[in-house]
């Protein structure tokens, strides 16, 4: 039976961003087919959020920049819009990362990574979740498999982890931004209406005052 992978909806920009990654793997790579699957939807899901990540970065900077001098609405759309982006990028790093951290606590899911595809290695279950292989060279191999696929998600957890952090800053900073200009536009309410009031005791007081004048002459 030829190796094969099912894509659900493959025309979304996921499953060809994925496609895009797999298929010169597969052309090159002695790897087995399970797990260059495996490591195609990694590379292809966290590229995917560091170019988002690359490509919101520069304009938020812009948007502190101008901010909170120049309020339009304009602008504070597109304030409303980058915000909106942050919190999904920031959403989709951090399911990933939560994923990532579960599978290197899990030793037992691991091993049983490793021996996709393998025909001479068993994965034991119990509290230890031994490997057990007809050779000495195939335990050997499978045990270091292990340890580069540890150290592969590991890797990958590191850039999921520093995607996330700077959607997390970003976004904290336009938040920041947000409730400053809150701030400066319950201000200039105020300031308004301050200025009414006034207007409103002038327009009370100077017939007040003509009356007066009048009565004491």
């Amino acid at each position: 039976m030829r190796d094969r992978v099912l894509l659900f909806d493959h025309q979304r920009r996921g499953a060809s961003a994925f496609l895009r990654s797999l298929l010169p793997r597969l052309a090159l790579s002695s790897i087995p087919f399970e797990l260059e699957v495996i490591e195609a939807a990694l590379i292809s899901r966290i590229q995917r959020l560091e170019q988002r990540l690359v490509a919101i970065e520069p304009r938020v900077a812009q948007l502190l920049d101008l901010l909170p001098s120049r309020l339009t609405a304009e602008v504070l759309e597109e304030l409303r819009l980058s915000k909106q982006s942050l919190v999904e990028l920031g959403s989709r790093a951090g399911a990933l990362k939560q994923m990532l951290f579960d599978l290197l606590d899990d030793p037992h899911e691991i091993r049983r990574i490793c021996l996709m595809g393998r025909t001479g290695c068993v994965l034991r279950r119990g509290e230890d979740s031994r490997i057990e292989c007809s050779t000495p060279t195939e335990k050997q191999v499978a045990e270091e498999e292990e340890e580069e696929i540890e150290m592969l998600l590991e890797n990958y957890l590191q850039r999921c982890e520093s995607c996330h952090w700077q959607a997390e800053r970003l976004l904290d900073a336009a938040r920041e931004m947000e409730d400053s200009i809150a701030v400066n536009l319950s201000s200039r309410r105020l300031e308004v209406s301050r200025v009414e009031l006034l207007l409103q005791v002038g327009t009370f007081a100077l017939p007040l005052a003509r009356s007066w004048l009048a009565f004491l002459e």
